[in-house]
Formats: C-alpha cells, structure tokens, sequence
C-alpha cells in the first residue's frame, strides 16, 4: 500500500511540474513578415433608404432593414443583387474597378450612379452623398 501511495505521490508531482511552463499562451512567437497577400478586393457599403419591420406576434423585435440594390458593370453586365439588410448594410466584396450601382436612397426615387472599388478600401455611401432629383422641383416651386 505504501508503495502504491508513493508512486501516485511521484506521478502527481511529475505531472504539476511538468504543466508549470513559461510558454503558456505563447504558442506562436512573432516572425518577420515571409509572405504576402495578393488580392484585388475591395468593400461597399451602401446605406439604402430603411423602414421598420416587426414580425406576426407582439413579442417580436422591431428590425431596422435596409433595401437591397443592385450591381452592373460599366458595359451594363449584370454583377450582384445586394439582398435587404437587418439592423445594418451588408459589407460587399468587389473586384477593383467601376461599378453601377441602382439603389433606393430617397423614398420612391430609384439613383444609378457609378462609384469605383480601389484595393483593400471600403467605400461607404448614404443618402447625404447622392441628390435627390425631386428636392430640386420642389424648392424650385
């Protein structure tokens, strides 16, 4: 019996050293960069006129949704529909270059305008950076 209590005494003691180290947490140390990322990528995001949307039941949240848009090429070459969004505009991945964006900015007034995607950056667009071509008519009146 004594010699069953002293080998699981030895294992233990073995076993709390050997997990007492100095390399916890750094699994990975800092190498000089070796490699390089190539990629042509950039982002959109698009704050499209938004409304309110509550589900069936009087139990469900109230979502701030944005409208979806849509993505041509220059050329007028179908790219990408942009879906509704919840609560916030989707980030999109774009290859670099000139798109044409058809967007719901203003309520009921459908904008084309043409923006251009630049590598590694994100282009943010709202309703503040696109006229509106009714306020125009009215203040006019």
């Amino acid at each position: 019996m004594k010699t069953l209590f002293f080998s699981l005494t030895i294992i233990c003691l073995f076993v709390l050293t050997s997990c007492a180290t100095d390399n916890i947490g750094q699994h990975y140390k800092f190498l000089e960069p070796n490699a390089d990322v190539k990629s042509d990528i950039g982002f959109l995001k698009i704050y499209t006129l938004n409304y309110k949307e509550k589900g069936d039941y009087a139990d469900d949240p109230v979502y701030n949704i944005y409208k979806g848009y849509t993505i041509y090429t220059p050329e007028g070459e179908y790219v990408m529909d942009v879906k509704k969004a919840y609560n916030k505009p989707e980030l999109v991945k774009l290859k670099t270059g000139e798109y044409i964006v058809i967007a719901e900015l203003h309520k009921n007034v459908l904008n084309s305008f043409t923006i251009e995607i630049e590598k590694g950056k994100i282009l943010e667009i709202n309703e503040s950076m696109i006229k509106n071509p009714y306020a125009d008519l009215r203040s006019s009146n």
